[in-house]
């Protein structure tokens, strides 16, 4: 309110604090609550437009949630008191199974299957599968893959609800068959007539998370033979 009596003209300021989130989800959803208030400002300080406008960034590059509108509710009782109002909505992924089948003059033919779920549990999980197999000489036809990610532990411990921790792990084992074998020793690449196959097969684990708002560190380890 603003009120002129005498001279003075007296400006009465509330400094707004955010009380809480209310998310209203529409359509079915699998995506738990926690995955999208974790994105978030945490409630209970300041409202800060520029906190809320990055949180709501982090909520769109999730990439399985759209937010369809936003608006804010103050409380008639404590009008500092403010209510961030998101509508959501879970994005459609299409098919998650893809189909792959290829042929080479040299190889043969060569087929795969995938799959990707980027939304696990509804947690943010993001699994990746796939399968396939392939023709060549010495006979090592099949191959595959298999990668699970959290983006953020979901640990009651510590901060980890807190703190941005992420999580990855893979397994792989892949073929390339029929490569041409050169005699390089004359100083160049002479063909040799002759093909072998390789078969790469390993895992893989990182860790990484926040240290500071711009600043993160990750980890990791690696082994194939």
């Amino acid at each position: 309110a603003v009120t002129f009596r005498d001279g003075p003209l007296t400006f009465n300021v509330r400094e707004v604090k955010l009380a809480g989130y209310e998310l209203q989800w529409q359509g079915k959803h699998r995506t738990q609550d926690r995955v999208i208030l974790r994105e978030l400002p945490a409630p209970g300080g300041l409202y800060n437009l520029n906190d809320l406008r990055a949180g709501l960034a982090n909520v769109s590059r999730l990439g399985f949630v759209q937010i369809v509108g936003e608006s804010v509710r103050s409380d008639p009782q404590n009008p500092e008191n403010v209510t961030e109002v998101l509508t959501l909505a879970e994005s459609s992924q299409g098919i998650p199974v893809s189909l792959g089948l290829q042929y080479d003059t040299l190889t043969g033919f060569a087929g795969d299957v995938s799959y990707s779920n980027p939304n696990v549990f509804g947690l943010g999980h993001n699994l990746g599968v796939q399968a396939g197999a392939q023709q060549n000489d010495a006979g090592q036809n099949l191959f595959g893959s298999v990668s699970y990610t959290i983006p953020w532990l979901d640990l009651n411990f510590l901060d980890f609800r807190t703190n941005r921790t992420s999580l990855s792990s893979s397994v792989f084992s892949t073929v390339a068959g029929n490569l041409p074998l050169n005699d390089k020793s004359s100083g160049t690449a002479v063909d040799t007539g002759r093909q072998y196959t390789v078969r790469n097969t390993g895992f893989s684990v990182s860790a990484g998370r926040n240290i500071t708002r711009n600043l993160a560190g990750s980890v990791g380890v690696g082994y194939s033979y």
